[in-house]
């Protein structure tokens, strides 16, 4: 067991030099160009230690799911540059696009993150599929309660985010000044907007139950441990756009609301299945019995 874990670990090693890699040949392809920050950097982090920090828990989670992933090659690669760049960069980068004039943030500073991180997670997702070679399963059957499933997880999310966001976010005087007291949100576009994040979200947390060997619950934990760790997880880095105290509190609500509302929907959408036993959920390369 002890062998197994220092293997595992020495691959999300790799991964994590992966994602730097990924992130240098970046700073080559993407157009780069200055922005003027709204505030100073700051928080309990420097620029270099929340990379290094943020890359390895990313590096983690992806080896993880890796592991215990049903297929292998290349859709192994396509199944993990979905789920981390679909959760890391467009559920986020997405709220930060429909939220800009409240952060004042620059549209073309958003789509040059994007660019970065679509070039540094291709990288450690195809790195992971070579490193990682997971014994083939078959899916479960799709649920036949599949569409009211996925409503209720848009539902669910819905919820989380409007209770988390006002009990955590808007009761506080500091972050709705910093907000502006939010008069540039118009609610009914926040409804509308939130409700096809909920859908993205739902279909995320499918593609993940849908690829992964092992319990109902595992899958429930997976989903949830992977909706934080892609998101809660960027709150650490020093932010020219948003100061260390309202990070803080959203770095508090998007860990509760993604792990609560990921857990019900990894376990809503995965179909039920008995415990499937394999000697290695860390490396995942030993067969089936």
């Amino acid at each position: 067991m002890i062998g197994r874990a220092g293997i595992f670990l020495l691959k999300a090693a790799c991964l994590w030099i992966a994602l730097f890699v990924g992130s240098i040949a970046a700073s080559f392809v993407v157009p780069h160009a200055n922005y003027a920050p709204r505030v100073p950097l700051d928080g309990p982090l420097g620029m270099q230690a929340a990379v290094a920090i943020v890359n390895g828990l990313f590096a983690l989670m992806i080896a993880a799911l890796a592991a215990l992933a049903r297929f292998r090659g290349v859709r192994l690669a396509g199944f993990l540059y979905v789920t981390v760049f679909g959760t890391a960069t467009v559920m986020m980068q997405s709220e930060s696009l429909f939220f800009k004039d409240s952060l004042q943030i620059s549209a073309g500073a958003v789509w040059e993150g994007v660019g970065y991180a679509a070039l540094s997670y291709l990288t450690c997702a195809c790195v992971a599929a070579l490193l990682f070679r997971p014994v083939p399963a078959n899916a479960p059957p799709l649920h036949r309660g599949l569409i009211w499933r996925g409503a209720v997880t848009i539902v669910a999310y819905l919820i989380t985010y409007f209770v988390f966001g006002y009990t955590l976010i808007w009761e506080r005087a500091d972050l709705r000044a910093f907000y502006h007291d939010g008069r540039e949100i118009v609610p009914a576009l926040v409804l509308a907007f939130q409700v096809f994040r909920g859908a993205l979200w739902a279909l995320l947390a499918l593609l993940i139950t849908r690829s992964l060997r092992g319990s109902r619950a595992l899958c429930a934990v997976m989903t949830a441990l992977a909706f934080t760790a892609f998101t809660a997880t960027q709150l650490l880095y020093p932010n020219p756009w948003m100061p260390w105290y309202v990070r803080q509190a959203h770095l508090l609500e998007l860990t509760c609301s993604s792990m609560l509302h990921g857990a019900l929907a990894g376990w809503l959408l995965s179909a039920s299945r008995r415990e499937q036993p394999f000697h290695s959920k860390l490396t995942g390369e030993t067969p089936l019995t």
